[in-house]
């Protein structure tokens, strides 16, 4: 009887043909725009939004502080993120991408329990994906368009081929902006770059 009720069920189940399972993820939205708010720690990342029922660490303190109560010793959590990111703008010398790496402390915290009650503080914070502008004061640019514009005009022809390549305009702003920048703005930080598929693409070339 049970070897026929086993076999009910088994038949029973493989002919509903269940729907795969689905899961919602953080990403890209339909526009392109990335709000990946991932709660903090390895562990809460790797188990997706299952980790708040869970809650069993000292990132709980952000995630669910209900979870605090189940913490019997003092815990510490770090978190540390790093990313690249690439903007691209398209004009009439092409394509061009602009990258840039950000990293940084991103989350902090410190649980204690204690026999009444859990004390618990954190930090959290998104990393920064500020880009630094700068204005050269004395030309009345910013300072990358300054130098860009420069670098076209023959500024960056470094070997005197009477062209200019887009791997020369990217050595131009790299030594110029930097410097200037930091000589202009109290040691600011601006560090560009430009990137294409193909670095030897000549963009401006001179009789």
């Amino acid at each position: 009887m049970k070897k026929v009720m086993f076999l009910f069920l088994l038949v029973s189940t493989l002919a509903m043909n269940p729907s795969p399972a689905l899961a919602l993820i953080a990403g890209a939205d339909i526009f392109g725009l990335d709000f990946r708010f991932n709660n903090p720690g390895a562990r809460a990342n790797a188990m997706g939004g299952a980790f708040i029922g869970l809650a069993d660490d000292a990132t709980t303190a952000y995630t669910n502080p209900a979870g605090l109560t189940i913490l019997t010793q003092p815990e510490v959590s770090v978190e540390y993120k790093g990313g690249n990111y690439t903007t691209r703008t398209i004009d009439e010398t092409g394509t061009n991408d602009f990258d840039k790496s950000v990293s940084g402390l991103s989350f902090l915290s410190f649980a204690y329990p204690t026999k009444n009650t859990v004390v618990a503080i954190f930090r959290h914070q998104l990393l920064n994906n500020e880009n630094v502008f700068s204005w050269y004061p004395k030309k009345k640019h910013g300072m990358f368009t300054y130098f860009f514009t420069l670098g076209l005009k023959g500024g960056a022809d470094s070997n005197g081929d009477k062209k200019v390549t887009m791997n020369e305009i990217n050595e131009f702003i790299g030594d110029n902006v930097p410097y200037m920048t930091r000589k202009l703005h109290d040691e600011r930080q601006q560090t560009p770059s430009v990137k294409s598929a193909d670095m030897s693409r000549v963009l401006a070339e001179y009789k």
